[in-house]
């Protein structure tokens, strides 16, 4: 997980995804903030209906790492949904 975050902050993220895409959902932590960072990673490059399913993944994966349900919530929200971003947080204010 470290060497895909360092590779993508140098500006590679496809190489940071291929990094990604080794690392297995199991254990569920793991799994599940990889599955963010994905999700990061696709937000970063406006492709976020792809962003939404990782974040998605990754709070169904590990549901007490808050960034995914944070990162949904903003997005919702940027995308006018407002009843699927008020469940995302009354969902993250019981992480």
């Amino acid at each position: 997980l470290y060497r895909a975050q360092f590779t993508w902050d140098d500006g590679e993220p496809q190489a940071a995804l291929a990094l990604l895409a080794r690392v297995a959902n199991s254990p569920q932590t793991i799994g599940g903030t990889a599955r963010y960072l994905e999700g990061a990673i696709a937000a970063d490059q406006g492709l976020a209906r792809q962003a939404e399913e990782k974040w998605i993944e990754a709070a169904r994966l590990h549901p007490t790492y808050p960034q995914p349900k944070d990162r949904l919530a903003r997005l919702y929200l940027l995308q006018y949904r407002g009843e699927e971003a008020a469940q995302t947080l009354l969902a993250l204010r019981q992480v």
